[in-house]
């Protein structure tokens, strides 16, 4: 039989070998462990360092109160707020202790009413303005306020607020609104003044047309009865009177036509273009018979519009392009249309008469402004401004293009989106 001592020996070493075995192991695990940890400990500085300094640098003032309603701000919250927290501060006491007003910059913010108040209660509220004045900021400024339920393990621990300085923003709102206001007032003089003008320019050309129809009436009366006692020189005078006074008269007719078109109120609607270029040509009939023109009419989309002040619009410039191609055999007048470069429709009226310079363009549109002779080319000098008024009311644009004794050609706009189906207008 085996020795029993021997065998307790046996049975007694390997107790050792394996408790020497357990704890070498359990040695290597707990370093292993101490390591791990060490690494992790790093990490979490690591992040902590980053998220310190986001807070730090971030502009943006970020607030945390806890559920007993003590604060924290970063940098940018103190720099807004003007000071560090105030300890043991109640959120009774915080629209007094860090100058918190509504927004007309006198009341006191009610403190259960402040965005992190509510947040505590759980409620989110979404860019609420306050205005902020203490002694860092005398002249105040404004913040915009989101503030959140702050909520740990799904429960509520207290509220977070993000603010920003948005003073600069509300100066330029406020400079713009005072700007906008200082616009609206000088429209309204201007358009005063406007009505005053037209009423005194409508008031004085109704008054000067009995004079000129007097002197014409006169120099007429004594051309027919008087014409063989006068001298020949006397006749020549008289003869220009009339004619001055009949030149004068148009002018008036014009200028009283100009000032009507600034009371008459515009109706837009769909406008069949086509039948409103037909009724102008209708007019212009007078003009046409007899003369040599070859008439172009192309492709004309329907608009928005008035259809009588469009018709006028025509008129003067077919009218013009008769007027100003008589010395041509043929004469070659183009009507059409053709995309903008905005993508808008753009008619235009083409000749090819007696043109212009167009070193002089910007006097086309002016009251009483020619480019011509008016030996040479009768007229008023008012087609023109009328054209542009009415293109101006349809909030549109009118220019010119034109070589001398080569023609010209008139383009117009008209404002307001096309209509898919015209009406006849």
């Amino acid at each position: 039989m085996p020795n029993p001592v021997l065998l307790i020996a046996a049975i007694l070493g390997l107790v050792l070998l394996l408790g020497a075995v357990v704890v070498t192991l359990a040695l290597r695990a707990r370093e292993r462990n101490a390591v791990q940890i060490r690494r992790l400990n790093a990490e979490l500085a690591h992040r902590a360092a980053v998220t310190q300094a986001v807070l730090d640098n971030i502009a943006d003032g970020i607030s945390v109160a806890d559920s007993a309603g003590t604060l924290t701000f970063n940098p940018a919250a103190e720099r807004m707020m003007g000071k560090k927290p105030v300890e043991g501060a109640a959120p009774a006491a915080w629209s007094e202790n860090y100058g918190l007003f509504l927004p007309d910059m006198k009341t006191p913010y009610p403190p259960a009413d402040l965005p992190m108040a509510h947040a505590m209660r759980g409620d989110s509220i979404h860019q609420a303005e306050l205005f902020v004045r203490h002694s860092g900021a005398p002249d105040g400024l404004w913040i915009s306020v989101t503030s959140s339920p702050l909520l740990i393990d799904g429960k509520l621990a207290g509220g977070i607020s993000i603010f920003r300085d948005i003073t600069a923003a509300k100066r330029t709102e406020d400079a713009i609104k005072k700007l906008n206001v200082e616009l609206e007032q000088r429209v309204a003089e201007r358009d005063e003044t406007n009505k005053e003008l037209e009423a005194f320019s409508y008031s004085v050309s109704h008054d000067l047309r009995a004079p000129l129809r007097a002197m014409h009436g006169f120099a007429r009366i004594l051309m027919e009865d008087f014409s063989t006692d006068l001298p020949g020189e006397a006749r020549r005078y008289l003869e220009r009177l009339a004619a001055n006074a009949r030149q004068m008269g148009r002018m008036v007719d014009g200028l009283l036509e100009f000032s009507r078109l600034g009371r008459q109120p515009l109706k837009k609607q769909p406008v069949n273009t086509e039948a409103v270029v037909r009724r102008a040509l209708e007019q212009l009939e007078p003009a046409i018979d007899g003369r040599p023109i070859e008439l172009t009419i192309g492709e004309l989309p329907a608009c928005q519009g008035d259809p009588t002040l469009l018709a006028q619009v025509f008129v003067n410039l077919i009218g013009n392009a008769i007027k100003y191609s008589k010395d041509r055999a043929p004469a070659r007048i183009e009507l059409g249309s053709r995309p903008g470069e905005a993508g808008e429709l753009v008619y235009y009226v083409r000749d090819n008469g007696a043109g212009f310079d167009m070193q002089y363009a910007h006097k086309l549109f002016g009251v009483f402004q020619r480019l011509h002779r008016s030996e040479d080319y009768e007229g008023t000098g008012v087609g023109l401004a009328i054209v542009q008024r009415i293109v101006r009311r349809h909030d549109g644009r009118i220019w010119a293009e034109a070589d001398v004794e080569k023609g010209a050609t008139f383009f117009f706009t008209l404002g307001g989106e096309r209509p898919a189906q015209a009406m006849a207008a």
